[in-house]
């Protein structure tokens, strides 16, 4: 008889366990932001169009705690989404204990959330994430019916086969290693990682010489530029960030897509970012690969609305929830101090585009469908040759690129001792030595009897040279020397230069022999030496501005160049 008693007690426990959670169920199901995955006596799960997964565990008020410690265990070994809420319904004081004694210690592919809802409806929060959305299922389900099995039948029927879709999806994306973007992040480090060691302590200028993007340097012909500047980065925490937005973001792109495509993607937002911040920043110079991956970003954008068939139901209304939140970040951060606002938008316009029109889309299977329906998405869907081709243009394009910018700025020699050359400033009738890296094709200004040769910038070298010649009426002689030379330097000493602070006073000085009159600015971090020399009927004034820290190599030159001035 007792045995007897017990055993309908138990019968009476289950079932009232199992109402609490079908009505719960139900609630959860009625808005249509759900879909049911699985469901019997003792479990159901169900998906959320946020992307986590909920599992409601039947807990009989009469079963002891201890023996539902194995359901928890399941649950959390089955689980599926990355955000997992174990949800123990019913069940006697003790559970919430055995519930977090199933939480597992170390969280990193996935996070769990347990929770508790008694026979009385009330809800706890065990441990882990926040679950708004079972309160809410929870009050619904007071004072209504339990649906019965017909209700939940076509439920279970349309959320399986989504789960298969999904399931399908994630088995096919994980069969294609993403090589393509191991491999841009692999170019990426490797470029870092030479440019340190070729820097010699001055990496900004070995960047420059590497190819990292620049306005002027475009306009005047180094195109290059604008491409090879994707793949170089400013420092560590630079580097670091890029490269794990593109762990990020590409390796989902370039398996959905194919790596042709997926290339095309990449480089031609970097592409489009590359050329907007060379027309549009003010900057010196930039580099980074933010351009690229602000492409990735917005084509995920693209792709949640606008997806082709390439994304099934379930995962599509996730993906739409998080496309926004990093490209909103990101827009924010793109206004910071030193960052390029025009690579960013460009790139994301770029990449944005090639997704909502199709474009890189064009031929694409779906990954998630099999038998008659996949095979009729493929039929309609046109493949395009075309696009391969342009791909492996596009790669040449970009090796190209990279060899052309080391070939030209020739980086690795930055701390090697530089090449003199002997160089004739125009038709001034002098000549000087200078660096090779900074002797050809120099900018020439004239005013009136004054004109002015600038040989290279700081960007490309440790030093800058500037000549500034003037026409005397008449030449001055040997005997006039000293004198003309004094009068030189009270105007030096008298004469402020726009944003520069003179360091001493102006003083006549001996280089080789010979005598100038000398002084030293600062603009900035900047070091500015200027000789002033009278050379017969020609005044010249030989500026060198130079970096703080240079190459050891290039200790000396300044007095060289000094030296080797002179009328032929």
């Amino acid at each position: 008889m007792v045995a007897s008693a017990e055993g309908g007690s138990g019968g009476d426990d289950l079932a009232a366990a199992t109402s609490l959670r079908d009505r719960i169920l139900a609630a959860f199901l009625a808005d249509g932001s759900a879909v049911l995955v699985e469901r019997d006596d003792a479990r159901a799960s169900l998906r959320l169009t946020s992307g986590e997964q909920v599992v409601l565990i039947t807990c009989p008020a009469g079963a002891p705690p201890p023996a539902l410690r194995p359901a928890f265990d399941s649950a959390v070994q089955r689980a599926t989404g990355q955000v997992v809420h174990v949800v123990a319904v019913g069940g006697a004081p003790g559970v919430a204990r055995e519930l977090k004694r199933s939480a597992p210690f170390w969280q990193l592919q996935r996070r769990f959330g347990f929770h508790q809802v008694d026979a009385g409806g009330h809800v706890e929060r065990v441990t882990g994430p926040r679950l708004a959305r079972l309160s809410r299922a929870v009050e619904a389900a007071a004072g209504v019916q339990a649906p019965g099995d017909d209700h939940f039948a076509p439920y279970l029927a349309q959320g399986q086969q989504r789960h298969t879709e999904e399931r399908q999806l994630d088995a096919a994306l994980r069969n294609r290693f993403p090589w393509l973007t191991v491999t841009l992040g692999a170019v990426c480090v490797i470029l870092f990682v030479l440019g340190q060691a070729w820097s010699d302590g001055n990496f900004p200028l070995v960047l420059y010489r590497m190819g990292a993007n620049s306005g002027a340097a475009v306009r005047s012909g180094e195109v290059w530029r604008v491409v090879a500047s994707m793949f170089l980065h400013l420092n560590v925490e630079h580097i670091a960030v890029n490269m794990i937005a593109l762990a990020a973001f590409g390796p989902v792109l370039e398996r959905l897509l194919g790596p042709p495509r997926y290339l095309l993607l990449y480089g031609l937002s970097g592409l489009g970012g590359g050329i907007a911040s060379a027309l549009l920043s003010s900057a010196g110079f930039s580099v980074g690969a933010s351009g690229a991956i602000w492409g990735l970003m917005a084509a995920g954008l693209g792709l949640a609305l606008r997806p082709r068939g390439l994304l099934p139901p379930l995962r599509l209304q996730q993906a739409r929830r998080r496309a926004i939140a990093p490209l909103a970040i990101n827009f924010f951060y793109s206004f910071q101090a030193g960052v390029d606002t025009w690579a960013h938008f460009g790139g994301g316009i770029v990449g944005f585009a090639l997704m909502v029109t199709g474009i890189i889309t064009l031929g694409v299977d779906p990954l998630w469908t099999a038998g008659a329906e996949g095979a009729e998405r493929r039929r309609r869907r046109r493949s395009s040759g075309g696009l391969t081709l342009a791909a492996l243009v596009f790669a040449i394009l970009l090796v190209a690129s990279l060899a052309l910018a080391l070939v030209a700025g020739r980086p690795w020699q930055v701390s090697a001792p530089p090449v003199l050359e002997r160089v004739r400033v125009a038709d001034t009738g002098l000549v000087v030595t200078l660096p090779d890296v900074i002797a050809r094709s120099p900018k020439v200004d004239t005013k009136g009897d004054v004109r002015v040769f600038d040989y290279g910038n700081l960007q490309n070298a440790p030093i800058m040279v500037e000549l500034v010649v003037s026409v005397l009426s008449q030449p001055v002689s040997p005997d006039q020397l000293d004198e003309a030379l004094e009068i030189e330097r009270k105007a030096m000493q008298d004469t402020a230069l726009p944003g520069a602070q003179r360091r001493d006073d102006a003083r006549i000085v001996a280089v080789d022999g010979r005598r100038f009159v000398f002084v030293t600015h600062a603009i900035k971090s900047v070091t500015l030496r200027s000789w002033v020399s009278l050379l017969g009927d020609r005044e010249v004034v030989l500026r060198i501005y130079s970096l703080p820290d240079p190459p050891a190599a290039w200790s000396g030159i300044a007095d060289k160049i000094v030296a080797s001035l002179q009328r032929q």
